[in-house]
């Protein structure tokens, strides 16, 4: 593996590398305070992503492949190399799937990547993300895996209807879980790990006078609350697709206001740096 560059900012590192067949993936290495306290390394599963979800840089990426379980492992270990502490020293030293491709369409690999992780780092936090792909036994591999390590689950919601989800990626609608499937799942997932699925919720300006039955329409689905997390997410100021601008903050209070108000437990999802949303790229055409 090569390291191309290094993009740094105030809370964290992006890196640009060149893996041994020549392909190029970028993946971060972030905190919110100082690496002693928190320490998240954020890796990609695939190079490009076929999901194509209008508000993320990554479908600007052809894709071309998805990452085995030893190169996700080696972009960890890469990162851990560039500190001068070791991640037992943190407080919470966490690995995210939530970089560049959609986990369920690399199961195998990242479940065999989470047992390379967790024979490494046995106190890791780790979280997996997917747009929710509708296949019942990749869903029931992650769904294990997670029970099995205690690993988050999150799904992205991209809308509060299906309509809306659909609108959002470029796969064909029989390829998504509908939110009803992905309430089901959430509330099997919180049943089996007592943990809560949390649900990213992205933000756009066409939510404006919608906000009301948006959250009427979640809170029907997703029940009860008690088994979900919704993360408000604002989206990052740099590095999106020309078809995405991030709303108004205005907005994003109202959502958890009224997520609140109905009973939800509810948090913001800001990206660690205005330009380092785990879905933004810094090269939209790799060399």
């Amino acid at each position: 593996m090569e390291l191309l560059e290094v993009i740094k900012g105030k809370l964290y590192l992006r890196y640009i590398v060149k893996l041994d067949d020549g392909n190029i993936v970028e993946f971060s290495d972030n905190t919110r305070n100082s690496r002693e306290k928190h320490w998240v390394i954020c890796i990609p599963t695939q190079i490009g992503c076929p999901v194509g979800c209008f508000m993320c840089g990554s479908w600007q990426i052809p894709y071309k492949r998805s990452l085995t379980a030893k190169e996700m492992e080696s972009l960890v270990k890469f990162a851990v190399s560039k500190q001068q502490l070791h991640p037992s020293e943190s407080k919470l030293f966490a690995i995210s799937f939530l970089g560049i491709g959609e986990p369920a369409f690399n199961a195998r690999e990242v479940i065999l990547a989470i047992d390379l992780f967790v024979k490494n780092w046995s106190f890791a936090k780790i979280i997996i993300s997917s747009v929710g792909i509708n296949n019942s036994k990749v869903i029931e591999l992650l769904i294990n895996s997670a029970k099995k390590h205690e690993i988050g689950f999150q799904f992205s919601l991209l809308g509060f209807t299906d309509e809306e989800r659909r609108k959002s990626v470029k796969l064909q609608q029989s390829q998504l879980l509908t939110l009803e499937e992905m309430a089901e799942i959430g509330r099997r997932f919180h049943s089996l790990t007592q943990r809560k699925m949390y649900l990213d919720l992205l933000v756009k300006e066409e939510h404006q006078n919608q906000i009301d039955s948006g959250v009427v329409n979640l809170s029907k689905i997703f029940k009860p609350v008690s088994s979900f997390h919704i993360s408000i997410n604002v989206g990052a100021q740099l590095g999106n697709p020309p078809e995405f601008t991030p709303p108004a903050s205005s907005l994003s209070e109202q959502w958890y206001k009224l997520l609140k108000a109905n009973g939800f437990e509810v948090s913001y999802h800001r990206p660690l740096g205005v330009d380092n949303g785990c879905g933004i790229i810094a090269r939209p055409k790799p060399n």
